[in-house]
Order: C-alpha cells, then structure tokens, then sequence
C-alpha cells in the first residue's frame, strides 16, 4: 500500500472535495446558490440538450392539477468510477462518475427555477464491487470506505439498492461500506433480506434496517410523497459461495411485499419498489410481481432488458396485464442514466401515475462535475501509485497480452500452484474494461483488474467423463487451461480423456458451489479450499499470481530452458504434454478349487452313472498377477510391464497323487518409443517411431526334461505406428536367447505384433465392457531353425463395483520349429473375478 503519509493526505484532500461538493449541492437545492458562472452555463446548456422535451411538456400542461415527476435510475455500474489505465498518461483517463453526476446536478440545477421537478434519485444495485477502484477503496481500511460511500453518494442518492455484486465481496470489507454509509446517510435498502443469529452477517441486516425497520424511505418532490423500497430475488443468493452467503437468507419478495406496501401507503403518495435479480430471471421475476402484488405504482428493475434490446433501442415500459403497474429499467451501466418522467393525475385523492417516459441517456459526452473529478483525480493517483508498480523485478511480459492471454497466465499460475493437471474458472469471473493489450510489466492493477472477484481456490478431482460434460462449455460459461475440446474429441494437456480416470483440478469456489450451473456438485470428488503451508490461510487466485511472479523473479533461465524468460501466457510453464504421465496399474487374480467325488464301486465300476458323479476328485490353485508402469509424453514412451502366471492341479483319487503345473510363466518386458518425429508432423499414422524393447522370460521351476532354469532374453529395435490412440503396432528385428541353456546360441529374426490397450466396447446397465489385447509374432533363425512363435492375449472386462471385475480372458500360445515341423500348441480361456488397482500421476 502507499506510504501512511501519502494515504492520510489524500483521504483529508477526498473527505473535503466530497464534503464540498455534497453541501453545495444540498445548499443549492435549498437556497437556491448559484453554481460558479462556467460550471452554470455548461450545465445548462446541457439540460436544455437533455431536458427540452421535458420543459416543453410542463410549460404546456394545460391541466392545473397535473405534475410530473423526474426519476433519475442508475444500476449495474459495478462500481466502475473511471477508466485508469497506469500505463497512459493521467490526462487519457476517464471518469465517468464525474459525468453521471455532472448530468444528474444538471437536473438538479433546472429545477431550482421551477422548470424541472427536483429528481427523485435511485440506484438499483451492483453500484460498489467489484470495478477496479472502488475495490482499491475498499481494501483501503476505514478511510477508503467513507470515500467510496461519498463518490457514490456525491449526488445525494434517495434509495441504494443492495446486489449481489456487493453480497460477493469480502465480508469483511462490505461490512465496513455498510457502516460507512450508515455514518455518511446513504441509505442502503434490502427489504427481504435476514440474517442469522451469530451467523456472522449481523451487521449487513443492521444497515438495511434489520428485522425492525422501516425498509422503505420516503422523499417529498413538490409535494408529493415518494416511498421506495428495495427487494432482491433469492436465486442471487444461490450464485455465491457459502463463504459469501454465510448468515445471509432472502426472502420471497411476494411474502414480504403485502405488508410492505400496506405501510408504505400510509405514509406516502407513490409507491417505488426495486427488483434485483440476475439476467435470466429479471422479466419474469419483475413481471410476476408486479401482475399479482396490487398497490405498487412503479417497479424498477435490473437486468430487464439485454444488451441486444438496449443497442436495437427496444427499450421502453413493460406493463403488468393485471394490475398495470409499468416497470421501467435500471441497467445504466457506467456510462449512461435513465430518466423516468412521470405523469402525475390528482383527481380527487393521491397523485397517480397517467404517463412513464423512460429515456436512457448517454453521459460520455456530457459536462464532468468539477469536484468528484478532482476527487476521482486523487484516487486514480493512489490506486496507479500503489497497485500500477510491477509486481517483481523480473514481471516484464515476453509479448503484449491481450485479455485471454491473461486469462491463460493466471490459470496455468493456479495449475501449477495447486499441482492440478487442469484449470477451471467461470467466464464471468474475467473483466476486460478496454485495458487491453497489456505491455512492459504485469502490475497488481492488470490482475485486480481482469479478475475482480476474491475468490477461494479449491482443488478437487474430476472423472474423465464429467470433463468431457463440461467441455462443451467451453468458449461459453466455462474457460481452463490444460481442457481442450478438439472437434469433438475432449484433450487433457495434449492427451485424450479417459472415462474413468480421476484428474486433479483446480478452480475457484463460485465455480465449485455449482455457479452458471457448469458442475454438478456429485462431479467433483474430494474437494476442499487450497491453503499452502505458505499461506496463513486460503490465498485469492490473485495472490497466487502474485507469488508466482515474485518467486520467478530472479530465477536464471536461458535461451534453451522450456520456460522462456518474459512472462507467457504459456511459455512460462512447462508444457506437460512434454512431461511425463505416469501410470501404474497392477491386477491380481487367484482362485481355489476343490472337486471331490465319491462314487461307491460296484463290480469295480462306479455305481452311479449322473455325470457329477463321474468326474475325477481334483484340487486346483490358479494365480495370475499383473503390474504395470507406463510413461507417456509427447515425444517419449517408456512401458514397463511384469506379468506372473502360476496354475497347478492335483487328481486327489489318484494314488500317491502330487499336484503338476500347468501354468508357469514370468515375464518382464520394457518398451522405449521416441515420438518426436510424429508430434512434430502432426501425430499422422503412418509416421514411424523409433523403438528399442527388451523382454525377459523365465519360470518358477524346471521340468524334469531340462536341466536348467529357461531365462529367455530377447532384444528388439524396430518402429512402431500408432494407429488409434489407444492402438500401435510395432514391426522390427529382434535377436534372441536363452542365456541359462548350455551352449545356448542368439538367433536373428522378424518381429511385429500389436497392442490395443483397455478402451471401453459399449454399456450395459450403465457399465462400461471393456476389452483390451495383445498378439505378437516372431521369426528367428530365418533359413535355419526357422523357428516361429505367436503370442496372444485379449481380455473383456465388466465393472462389478469399486475395482473388481468379471473377466472373460483367451489367450493363445503357438511355437513351431523346423526340426518338429508341426506347430505346439496352447489355449486357454478363463472366467473369473479380478481386483485391480491404478494410479495416475502427472510430473510437473
């Protein structure tokens, strides 16, 4: 933050400016001062620009009981007091809070000689959070509290809805807005809103008049009673986090209206009801009010029309069928107004409404007001003097960054961080205010700026489906880094996504509560708030990045490193399609069998002829173990499998019976790919890669016809083809040997075979079958021995539940030799129960 100094000096320059400029306008209004010469006639030139329509039509009026009325509405601005971007020079800036209120004073000013009405002024909510110097003030303790309350408040507002813009920000920091307000007469509304009993939100309720009341305020224009009250929709409450809701609970606006309005009638003419909701259910919500509560004269509400009716120019009344309340809307945005002229009829009792004339006016071009300029000044100097510093020594940007490149930036900062293979935040959580492309060194202000919200980091994990789910939002509601949608195949850092396999992820909270309805809860496995032993508690993505770029500082990097020396939306990270994904599996399968048989003798035969009766008493041990180790990136591939396969069977009828094997088998094998060719050509098929493999065979006991331990080694350099993702074939030379046999000579030959690796066939009953095989084929001592040998091994795989399957396994073994002529033979098909395991890990 800025010196104390500097902050105390520019809080007494603020706190008097707005003073001034708040007084002078009360003074104004009520002893009619003029305002100097100059800052007079540009306002006046500007109303009559703005407001002869208006003039023209009470200085007609032939009816003299009739008036009208002047509401001036403003929403949604975010709290976006200017435009200030540190790298210009202070006289580019933009401040529209200046021409909002120069154009409001305007108004104001008209109505002193009785040729206006004094405005009657509301804002709808969303007016403080989360713009980039409101939210300098608000992280600036007490001080910039009261100062962001005067700018908002620098023509006296009547009624300051609440939204949910200001529901999100840090607790902490909206609660002492609130007091703020409260201290400097800003009258906060949030008529539905109640809080808990020490749920930690108490404050909030205090300031919007709590269980007591009113929830409503009353303004007098020409004699005429205004009450305006204020509601929000309870969906806004959905699209927070539980941080920000804690406490927190909204009505429904149709339970509390009633009664509301019954009091504000008493006490008042007309009646103003505020509506805030989010886009999507703003019309309906409004209308549905308005169409069944009775006695509301006036709804306004936000987000009634989208930005295609505002630049089409459909933009007018919505009238309630049932009860003909008109509601108007509130969405100004920073850069324009609405007025709302009102046709007032007497008749024989209280004034209503005959006529609503909306407008919406643009203020780009309208006269600034001096005073919350020179304020608005002072600020945009602290906050550039603070927040617009490099945030280390070394946070120069390698080339100038457009806004989604800054977006990449900081969620490959959270990937990596949090050690999560894939990034997600919400699309609404980024802000671009025109401060693009960025150039020279990343500041805290590009950071606060382009990400607004202090929202927690949660780390989880997701299935590969649920990824797949939500990768068609991507480009929509959804942005990531390390998510890829590609046609229609979903990618993970450069890799096809597996159903089945658990990633790690990162993401912020709004987006880990359910927000725009992305992710589904139940898809995010052991999810919980990132805090690093580093941290005191759980770091903003904003910190993180701030971390991030301090802890690179200094850090030598060279031409040659993987990590370029600029910053880089990407070439600051290592690519992790370039690392290694480990992936270990293992499987076991082992089985216990015991037939025994009693068949009495009779003449020496057996006595019974049903076949359970004839076969022989047996016993049967089965055991098959499989571990697996495979490192896959984009230019390299190392596999690593060991399988053992034990079976022996025993005849118990016979006499002196022993049990004999019938399976022995133990096998090490290790594959090394180069890919570098095929990614660089664009991962085509029919590219080669280089492969070198080494497989090693031996057993767990000799048979009596041999007189040595077989320890078969084979050695193979070849290429292999990936033909699917999930397929490769491998064709080579190879060379082997039994390197325990006596006088054991290598023999040359041919190899190929193919592997397809466990990939899902179909469902049934909502689990995947899945099938995985194997065959590969030798040709040694070519012209000599002319030896062959095929192995085959394919398995279907059905999920029970958690890691056990129902397998269904063939597998095939064939060996021929020219001395023998014909071909040896083994097959062998099993059914059974498995219990496998797997683990999956990325290097960073």
């Amino acid at each position: 933050m800025m010196d104390e100094r500097r902050w105390m000096v520019g809080c007494a320059v603020m706190g008097a400016a707005l003073a001034w400029s708040v007084a002078g306008w009360a003074q104004e209004e009520a002893v009619g001062v003029e305002a100097p010469a100059v800052e007079h006639e540009e306002a006046q030139r500007a109303g009559e620009e703005v407001g002869h329509e208006v003039v023209a039509g009470v200085e007609m009026e032939p009816e003299p009981r009739a008036s009208q009325l002047t509401l001036v509405l403003t929403g949604n601005t975010e709290g976006d007091l200017a435009r200030v971007d540190c790298r210009e020079p202070a006289e580019m800036r933009e401040y529209y809070r200046a021409r909002q209120v120069g154009y409001v004073r305007t108004l104001g000013e008209l109505s002193q000689g009785g040729r206006l009405p004094a405005p009657v002024v509301i804002s709808a909510g969303d007016a403080m959070y989360p713009a980039p110097l409101s939210r300098y003030l608000m992280r600036s303790g007490e001080e910039g509290a009261r100062n962001l309350v005067d700018l908002l408040n620098a023509v006296p507002v009547d009624a300051q809805s609440l939204g949910n813009r200001e529901l999100s920000a840090p607790r902490g920091e909206l609660i002492e807005v609130m007091r703020a307000a409260r201290e400097r007469g800003l009258d906060l509304q949030a008529a539905n809103l109640r809080c808990e009993n020490f749920g930690g939100a108490e404050a909030i309720c205090e300031s919007t008049g709590g269980l007591v009341g009113p929830h409503y305020k009353v303004v007098e224009r020409d004699g005429v009673r205004v009450a305006i009250t204020s509601l929000l929709a309870p969906h806004l409450l959905e699209a927070l986090t539980d941080a920000q809701r804690q406490g927190l609970a909204l009505a429904e606006p149709a339970a509390v209206l009633p009664e509301l309005l019954r009091a504000m009638r008493e006490t008042a003419d007309l009646t103003v009801v505020q509506y805030h909701a989010r886009e999507a259910d703003a019309l309906d919500g409004a209308y549905a009010l308005a169409s069944t509560i009775e006695g509301i004269d006036l709804m306004v509400a936000s987000h009634l029309f989208d930005e295609r009716d505002l630049e089409e120019g459909r933009f007018g009344v919505v009238q309630a069928e049932t009860t003909g309340t008109p509601v108007v809307s509130a969405d100004s945005g920073a850069f324009h107004v609405h007025t709302v002229e009102l046709g007032l009829n007497y008749g024989t009792g209280a004034p209503r409404i005959r006529e609503v004339r909306p407008r919406r006016v643009d203020v780009t071009e309208m006269p600034e007001d001096r005073i919350t300029r020179e304020v608005l000044e002072v600020v945009a100097d602290a906050y550039c003097e603070d927040w617009g510093q490099p945030l280390a020594a070394d946070a120069g940007l390698e080339m100038p960054f457009e806004a989604g490149d800054l977006q990449t930036f900081m969620m490959n900062v959270m990937r990596f961080s949090a050690v999560a293979e894939v990034a997600l935040i919400n699309a609404g959580a980024f802000r671009d205010r025109g401060q693009f492309p960025l150039t020279g060194e990343l500041t805290l202000a590009d950071v606060y700026s382009a990400l607004p919200f202090d929202n927690d980091v949660v780390v989880a994990q997701m299935e590969g489906r649920a990824l797949k789910r939500i990768a068609a939002h991507l480009g929509g509601k959804l942005r990531a880094a390390g998510l890829v949608l590609d046609g229609e195949e979903v990618r993970v850092n450069g890799r096809p996504v597996r159903d089945d396999r658990l990633y790690p992820v990162v993401l912020n909270d709004y987006l880990a509560a359910g927000g725009d309805g992305v992710i589904e809860t139940d898809e995010l496995k052991d999810a919980r708030i990132f805090a690093p032993a580093w941290a005191a508690g759980s770091p903003s993505i904003a910190e993180l990045v701030v971390r991030y770029v301090d802890a690179r500082s200094g850090v030598n990097t060279s031409a040659g490193d993987e990590v370029g020396v600029g910053l880089s939306p990407r070439g600051s990270f290592p690519d992790l399609h370039r690392r290694f994904l480990w992936t270990y599996t293992g499987s076991i399968n082992a089985s216990y069998n015991q037939v025994s048989v009693v068949n009495p003798l009779v003449g020496g035969a057996g006595g019974y002829e049903q076949s359970q009766l004839t076969v022989a008493s047996t016993d049967q041990v089965n055991l098959e173990g499989r571990l697996a180790a495979r490192a896959d990136s984009r230019d390299h591939g190392w596999d690593n499998d060991l399988l053992v396969q034990y079976a022996t069977t025993r005849l118990a009828d016979t006499e002196d019976a022993t049990f004999e094997e019938t399976r022995d088998l133990l096998r090490l094998r290790s594959q090394y790919r180069n890919l570098a060719l095929r990614s660089h050509l664009g991962g085509r098929w029919y590219v080669p890669g280089p492969l070198v493999e080494v497989q090693a065979e031996s057993e767990f006991n000799r048979p009596e016809s041999r007189a040595w331990h077989r320890l078969d080694v084979r050695g193979i350099l070849g290429f292999s083809f990936k033909l699917a993702e999930a397929l490769d074939l491998k064709v080579g030379v190879n060379i082997r040997r039994d390197v325990m046999a006596p006088d054991g000579e290598a023999s040359w030959g041919l190899n190929t075979g193919y592997t397809l690796r466990r990939i899902d066939l179909l469902d049934v009953l909502g689990r995947p079958v899945q099938v995985e095989s194997e065959l590969e084929y030798f040709y040694n001592g070519i012209a000599r021995e002319n030896v062959h040998e095929l192995r085959s091994a394919n398995r279907l795989f059905f999920a029970v539940f958690d890691q056990f399957f129902f397998t269904a396994s063939f597998n095939a073994y064939l060996y021929q030799s020219g001395a023998v002529g014909e071909p040896g033979t083994n097959t062998e098909l099993t059914l059974g129960l498995n219990y496998q395991w797997g683990a999956t890990r990325q290097s960073f």
